[in-house]
């Protein structure tokens, strides 16, 4: 178990907020257009102040977010830390005919995941990677990943994975995932986002095997609340 008040105390007793690194890895590519997009841009916005508050919870801890964008390659739209105070969600946009390059997204990240960039001291990341199709860049996707678990950091971190769509590929998204992947309709994914938001957190008061264990079952719940995927249904009717 964590125990930040302890570890952020400096000599002479005074006490020092330790950075959580929080990391957006948002999929701006083609197939995203249209409801998707958009229930992305209003999910992650409305989970923003929600995060505010559970940040109270954890006075020893400062939030810090990240967020970098992928379609055909992959660009960092809050590259330097920002804290819950100063930190505003730009809404993302489709890059028409945009491929999903993941792997290129995994690689910038990974880079950010040293000591420097990251703070002396820092928790274990949390990185939530939002997409709704296969990487169309494979071997990327593979030396990108390894270069996330290649460092102690990235391989200590909660990694989140959100398949938006039925028809979302969750094969390479269970790969990246330290849990297993959420698949959400764009219609359910604001409750789903604000689950993962905020008691991902957990990970600051309580063991990375139990936070991730509880944040599974609750995002598991939600999950089977959404109306049946068009997959679900057609199990269903050969069964009827």
């Amino acid at each position: 178990m964590s125990d930040p008040e302890g570890e952020a105390r400096r000599p002479g007793g005074a006490i020092a907020k330790r950075e959580l690194p929080f990391f957006w890895i948002c999929d701006t590519s083609g197939s995203m257009n249209g409801q998707k997009i958009q229930s992305m841009n209003f999910a992650i916005r409305e989970a923003i102040p929600e995060m505010r508050s559970e940040e109270r919870s954890y006075p020893y801890v400062r939030l810090m977010l990240r967020l970098v964008e992928f379609s055909t390659g992959a660009r960092w739209v809050q590259r330097e830390p920002a804290g819950l105070d100063t930190f505003k969600w730009q809404d993302l946009a489709v890059r028409e005919g945009g491929q999903t390059d993941t792997g290129a997204a995994l690689s910038l990240v990974a880079q950010e995941l040293e000591v420097p960039p990251l703070s002396e001291g820092h928790l274990a990341p949390i990185l939530v990677l939002i997409s709704d199709g296969m990487p169309t860049d494979p071997a990327a996707y593979d030396a990108g990943l390894r270069a996330i678990v290649g460092c102690e950091a990235g391989r200590k971190a909660t990694r989140i994975a959100v398949a938006i769509g039925h028809d979302a590929s969750v094969e390479s998204l269970r790969r990246f995932a330290t849990i297993e992947p959420v698949r959400a309709e764009a219609i359910d994914l604001a409750p789903i986002i604000a689950a993962i938001a905020t008691r991902s957190m957990r990970v600051v008061s309580e063991s990375r095997q139990d936070a991730e264990r509880s944040l599974e079952s609750d995002l598991r719940r939600r999950e089977s609340r959404r109306v049946l995927t068009w997959d679900d249904r057609a199990e269903a009717e050969d069964s009827w």
